[in-house]
């Protein structure tokens, strides 16, 4: 378990910091003009790390059955 969370919290912040500098690119180059607060970061976040979790879940645990 230990290491799945530790593999989820690796992926989602390399996500969110890609994702976070993708998106700031193109608000400062005019291309989208909508406003992400922290609170759409946060769920953002989130639901990278639930994802990540549940795959990566499903790929260390499939040898168990």
């Amino acid at each position: 378990m230990q290491k799945i969370h530790l593999s989820a919290m690796g992926f989602t912040l390399g996500a969110i910091l890609v994702g976070g500098l993708a998106y700031t690119n193109l608000q400062l180059s005019g291309l989208i003009d909508f406003k992400a607060q922290i609170p759409d970061l946060m769920f953002l976040m989130g639901a990278v790390y639930l994802i990540s979790v549940y795959v990566l879940n499903k790929h260390y645990c499939a040898g168990d059955e």
